[in-house]
């Protein structure tokens, strides 16, 4: 028994005399995904209605994308404008009209008070409106910014995901 205390405070002695360093390593987006923040972007240019691509970014390990403020939106808005189209985002109202949420995490869409404490929105002028009364899927559109849409309308998608962590290491010395 004293010589495993003995090796241990052996042991100990050799990391904390030379001084032990915990690195965190960079997390890193996956090949095609831009990093923005602590999340990564994938635009899907593919014209899937909004469902396939809800889908589609559970399938590549992330989700439509949810805006959380003028930030993140900044940047989401000069990437649809370089590449000249509209993008489903992962807001609805599909389970109630005019009760807008964001897919990942159930949280509101905030509809009036944008930028207040934490209701971050940028709703185009007189947007939200259901026009035709079938506009229930929300899109980052190159125009309008953030505009109710059918939900069956093809076009383009922003998933968004976490960097993914690249290890961790302990330096001795």
């Amino acid at each position: 028994m004293a010589r495993l205390h003995f090796a241990f405070l052996a042991l100990k002695f050799v990391i904390f005399g030379l001084g032990v360093h915990h690195t965190e390593a960079t997390a890193k987006c996956r090949n095609g995904w831009i990093q923005f923040e602590q999340s990564c972007y994938l635009f899907v240019t593919s014209s899937e209605t909004w469902v396939e691509h809800m889908q589609h970014c559970v399938d590549v390990g992330g989700h439509l994308a949810t805006v959380n403020n003028a930030a993140e939106d900044s940047f989401l808005e000069a990437e649809v404008q370089r590449r000249h189209a509209s993008f489903w985002i992962g807001g609805t109202d599909v389970n109630k009209n005019n009760t807008w949420v964001w897919i990942a995490g159930n949280n509101p869409v905030p509809m009036h008070h944008c930028g207040r404490s934490n209701n971050f929105c940028a709703w185009g002028e007189h947007e939200p409106n259901n026009a035709h009364g079938h506009e229930h899927c929300l899109e980052l559109h190159i125009h309008l910014h953030w505009n109710d849409n059918e939900c069956t309308l093809l076009q383009g998608a922003i998933c968004e995901a976490k960097p993914i962590p690249h290890g961790h290491w302990i330096t001795l010395g």
